[in-house]
């Protein structure tokens, strides 16, 4: 028996919008919070920027996995993704 999936259903279009907003605002908030910090505690603004940073680079990543990673619908399971971040599995009776 095959696990291939027979139907997949695509729930990107509703949630990565969201996340795109999420890493504008985190863009936002990087220029700010260097700028401000920087004035007075330089080397914890540079840390702060290289940690929002990798943030934004993670949220793209994970904003791009939605699109490649649909809900399936399988003969004896459903299972539900996250992106790649989390994934569920609903076992039939």
């Amino acid at each position: 028996m095959t696990d291939s999936p027979v139907a997949t259903f695509a729930n990107h279009r509703g949630v990565v919008p969201v996340l795109w907003v999420f890493v504008a605002l985190a863009s936002i908030e990087l220029v700010a919070v260097h700028l401000i910090l920087a004035t007075r505690w330089p080397t914890l603004a540079w840390w702060l920027s290289i940690v929002t940073a990798a943030s934004i680079v993670w949220l793209v990543s994970w904003a791009l996995s939605w699109k490649r990673r649909p809900h399936e619908l399988h003969v004896a399971h459903l299972r539900l993704h996250m992106g790649s971040l989390r994934r569920w599995v609903s076992r039939g009776r």
